[in-house]
């Protein structure tokens, strides 16, 4: 009789590969925006609105990610996201502005349905820690995060035909086998009644918006503002930043699922946003090319655990239906911060006035946090 562990790991492993990818697509504009603004001759306005496209996209599929979790499962909703992530960063590569911002709607809607199914399923399926196995899934999101500046380095044509190969190769892996019983119920995990209603879904969705905002706006504008704060005149040091900035997350998330359980959330999560005020502040005076990248690995780090402790705190209050919508809501952050930050620069004339406005949205960050802790009577205490 055939062992069933190999059918197994492949059904843990799923999430965490399909999450390499993600990590690719959700941060495909960063590195690619020197590439297209001088392939379309864009300003940091119209740049910008390739973040809005994909986000707002994700947005609107995200929403609807929960009633597919619930009619077809996790796996298969990831599924049809990777096959729309597929068609999207295929479409990068064509000719005209057009295609180019349809392929980006397609990548963020094929996005907005694989982070809320996986993250939900992850979460769901763990007990007692599972702010810490979503940090372990997250760490693969930083992971194909870092990586994709380094694998744009080998030229944005070839780079987006390997990551459009390797998200058909996960489709395909997503739809084989039965479906995983995604269904709409709560965890079994005690609610947050403080919580429950408009006014606590509303605090939920507010952080995630500007989560994603200003990790999106980080991560998306960095290689820009890198290479226009003198830093570095040539060469490939333009793209490091990004990538520390990235590889900083990973390795935040990999302690914060290694020793993260549900009663540190609290002050790791505000930990995290004091740490990344600091190091979007030192990107702004920075000028030197190791301060500059020394400060991206720390605003990564500061970042790294809020995300999956805000999902593990959503998915004791909600069920998955609902929650999907609230994680997807983030998007609006991502399809808005990132355009605010190219129109501030392009009005100021100044790279550092976008800096500015990453700046306070990750102070209002800390104070959403602050206010959600406070209404929960989260306890503080270290790891």
């Amino acid at each position: 009789m055939p062992s069933p562990w190999p059918a197994e790991a492949r059904r843990t492993l799923l999430p965490y590969v399909s999450f390499v990818l993600t990590g690719m697509i959700n941060t495909i504009f960063g590195p690619l925006l020197p590439w297209l603004t001088a392939r379309f001759a864009l300003s940091d306005a119209e740049a910008g609105l390739l973040f809005t496209l994909e986000l707002t996209a994700s947005v609107a599929a995200g929403i609807v990610s929960g009633l597919a979790v619930a009619r077809f499962g996790f796996r298969r909703t990831a599924g049809a996201g990777a096959v729309c992530s597929m068609l999207g960063v295929a479409g990068l590569a064509l000719p005209s502005r057009s295609a180019v911002a349809a392929a980006g709607c397609l990548a963020g809607i094929g996005i907005g349905l694989i982070i809320p199914s996986m993250n939900l399923l992850v979460s769901k399926s763990s007990r007692g820690r599972s702010a810490a196995a979503v940090s372990g899934l997250n760490v693969a999101w930083s992971a194909g995060a870092m990586a994709w500046p380094l694998v744009v380095a080998i030229g944005a044509e070839r780079a987006l035909a390997a990551l459009a190969i390797a998200l058909l190769l996960a489709a395909a892996w997503c739809f084989r086998g039965n479906g995983d019983g995604g269904g709409g119920r709560a965890s079994a995990a005690p609610p947050l009644p403080q919580l429950t209603g408009l006014g606590g879904a509303a605090l939920f969705g507010w952080l995630f918006v500007v989560y994603v905002g200003v990790e999106t706006g980080v991560g998306g504008w960095l290689t820009q503002y890198t290479a226009r704060a003198g830093a570095a005149a040539s060469g490939t040091f333009v793209l490091l930043p990004a990538a520390g900035f990235w590889g900083g997350g990973m390795v935040g998330r990999v302690i914060a699922a290694w020793r993260l359980t549900d009663a540190s959330e609290s002050a790791v999560t505000l930990g995290g946003c004091a740490l990344a005020c600091i190091g979007i502040g030192a990107l702004l005076i920075a000028r030197q090319p190791d301060v500059m990248l020394l400060a991206a690995i720390v605003t990564g780090f500061g970042l790294a655990p809020i995300f999956p402790s805000t999902v593990a705190a959503l998915s004791r209050a909600v069920p998955p239906r609902i929650a999907a919508g609230l994680i997807a809501a983030g998007g609006l952050g991502g399809a808005t911060l990132p355009w605010i930050v190219g129109g501030a620069s392009t009005w100021c004339g100044d790279a550092r006035c976008g800096q500015r406005v990453l700046l306070a949205a990750c102070v209002a960050l800390t104070v959403l946090h602050a206010v959600r802790i406070g209404r929960t009577g989260g306890p503080l205490r270290s790891i």
